[in-house]
């Protein structure tokens, strides 16, 4: 199990979700929904998931990047890390490699 730190942009929502390390991106969507049923009115597999990490460095909670999301901005470096290319494939699994 990993304990993996989503955010809900636009909502000001920061939230961890614990799940396997041998589940999909596909599993962590589903996840989300079920643990955070009041944040996600849709079907799990419309949620995009990016990874947080630039440069090979994770956003911590603690960075202003993260406060500006709970603050319901949208800081410019959030924005660079939310490129379509850079959008988490539903088939892939949350591996040591990713994470």
């Amino acid at each position: 199990m990993v304990k993996l730190t989503c955010a809900a942009v636009g909502v000001g929502s920061v939230f961890p979700v614990d799940i396997g390390i041998s589940e999909t991106v596909d599993d962590l969507k589903d996840k989300i929904k079920e643990q955070e049923p009041g944040l996600v009115y849709f079907d799990a597999d419309l949620l995009k998931l990016y990874l947080a990490r630039e440069g090979g460095t994770w956003l911590n909670s603690r960075d202003e990047d993260i406060q500006a999301l709970k603050a319901k901005r949208f800081p410019d470096l959030i924005k660079n890390l939310m490129q379509e290319h850079l959008l988490l494939n539903e088939t892939s699994y949350l591996n040591h490699e990713m994470l």
